[in-house]
């Protein structure tokens, strides 16, 4: 992308597995600052797993580990196995994952051959829908908040059923505002550089922010927030402790906390943005 659009900074919201493909929202210039915040939900995939064999990355990339016999598995067993994935569940990422273990990547750790088990932590499933049942391949559609790890939901469907399974194929559809249907491939970034027209195709930077509240600032609150400077405001809203900043142009200038009854400026954007 830093050749592409010549920007320096560059960054996006959620890695995808190498094997996966799909939506990867990328942030240029000041942009970048909000490539950790919040908006990147939902996450949509279309995921495909194979029961019969495990792996040791939980995916079709990894080494078979485990065999079984998937000719017993029906389509009730499955939905029935499904039902404890939904809400807020303890998720163990795979040993093959980016998860830092004392100070070190799970997957540097478990390439080196040492032994690998990453904790369980709490992560969001909204939805998860069988789409095909062709044993002993099911595909399904799967709604999720960030750090859901759709290899460690099949590994783990697997276990619920008695029969090793792997992620055959995984393609995410949706990070929150940006779906896969507006997304551009390779070959066409590469001709719309040629023709110097990338940043027609850029969206807006306050996007992918939608569910934060807005404010909009006078002239004078302006000023002190593009200065650091932050003012007292009167928000009812219990739950607004962070919220867009708007002038009265409808410019969007950045994000700010609330911290008591004051807003505090934590993201100011520059004049480019």
């Amino acid at each position: 992308m830093r050749r592409l659009t010549g920007q320096k900074r560059v960054g996006h919201a959620g890695t995808l597995d190498p094997a996966a493909v799909g939506v990867l929202p990328v942030a240029l210039g000041e942009a970048t600052r909000f490539a950790m915040s919040s908006g990147w939900e939902p996450k949509v995939y279309w995921a495909d797993v194979v029961f019969g064999i495990g792996t040791d990355t939980d995916d079709a990339e990894g080494r078979p580990v485990a065999a079984g016999d998937a000719s017993g598995i029906n389509l009730g067993q499955i939905g029935e196995c499904l039902r404890p994935f939904l809400g807020r569940i303890a998720q163990r990422p795979p040993v093959y994952s980016a998860v830092r273990l004392g100070g070190a990547r799970s997957y540097a750790l478990a390439r080196g051959g040492g032994a690998v088990t990453p904790a369980a932590r709490q992560v969001r499933i909204d939805e998860i829908r069988v789409v095909d049942w062709v044993s002993p391949m099911l595909s399904l559609r799967i709604q999720c908040g960030a750090g859901t790890y759709i290899r460690a939901v099949a590994r783990d469907l697997g276990e619920q059923l008695g029969c090793p399974a792997h992620l055959a194929a995984l393609a995410r559809l949706r990070v929150g505002p940006f779906s896969i249907d507006g997304a551009l491939d390779y070959e066409q970034l590469d001709a719309i550089s040629l023709s110097g027209g990338w940043r027609h195709v850029l969206w807006p930077t306050d996007l992918p922010l939608g569910e934060l509240r807005v404010v909009i600032a006078n002239e004078v609150q302006e000023q002190d927030f593009v200065h650091g400077r932050g003012w007292e405001a009167m928000i009812s809203d219990a739950g607004a402790d962070r919220v867009r900043v708007y002038s009265l142009r409808g410019t969007f200038l950045g994000l700010a906390e609330r911290a008591g009854a004051r807003l505090e400026p934590r993201i100011v954007l520059g004049s480019d943005c």
